[in-house]
């Protein structure tokens, strides 16, 4: 899988055997910044099978491209190294035919909710736009009337401003992905699409803002819920 500049990461590292005497280090190396970088690290959790996770206590942000490193390093039982190694693109893919930028600018999120900036905002504001914009497609509206705009950014910025507060840390609800390598398994905890348990993946005042201005698409209620929630 190929990564891009803003995405991020939570690595994990399963071991079968180990006991109290197991220390385990990780540090992500960036060939094009020419770093290393420690990452503490947490556990061991116990798993279904009782394998031993133990998990970085933060994301960490991807800052440049080309080769990145996790390189794990376990003492004590169950002693070893392990390595997950990821490719970065240099710049965001292009806008593909029939896609459209965001609704909100860096500015507009300043003005709008203020306060400490999330990391790669520009993508996150794009990544909201597409979230909500099916909840519109089918709607009558004047696309450049000043209140229209208006409703549109301010419901993309609270919706980046609730995957913030979530925890989502590109935009999205996250999920889990791992690879094996050996006797232990590692990956790490990354943005994808899809849902997240009880928590709705469009903000409630989002929704509102939408709403209120006329924008939201006809859907079926349910139980006083959307039918898409």
């Amino acid at each position: 899988m190929t990564y891009q500049i803003g995405d991020t990461r939570r690595p994990f590292l399963d071991i079968d055997t180990y006991d109290g005497s197991t220390v385990v280090t990780l540090a992500v190396v960036s060939e094009a910044l020419g770093t290393t970088t420690p990452l503490a690290v947490t556990g061991p959790v116990v798993q279904p099978g009782g394998a031993g996770r133990w998990t970085a206590n933060t994301f960490y942000t991807i800052t440049a491209a080309a080769r990145w490193v996790e390189r794990w390093t376990a003492t004590g039982l169950g002693a070893g190294a392990a390595f997950f190694e990821y490719e970065v693109e240099g710049t965001p893919p292009p806008l593909g035919p029939g896609q459209s930028s965001a609704w909100a600018t860096v500015a507009q999120y300043v003005a709008i909710i203020g306060g400490d900036l999330p990391a790669n905002l520009p993508h996150k504001l794009r990544v909201a736009t597409l979230q909500l914009k099916k909840h519109v497609s089918f709607s009558l509206y004047d696309p450049a009337a000043a209140a229209t705009l208006a409703a549109l950014a301010e419901a993309c910025c609270l919706q980046v401003a609730y995957a913030a507060a979530n925890g989502w840390e590109s935009g999205a609800p996250i999920g889990q992905r791992a690879v094996s390598i050996g006797s232990v398994n590692l990956g790490a905890v990354t943005s994808q699409a899809g849902g997240s348990g009880a928590i709705s993946p469009i903000d409630p005042l989002a929704w509102q803002v939408l709403d209120d201005a006329g924008l939201i698409s006809d859907h079926i209620v349910v139980d006083a819920y959307p039918w898409w929630v």
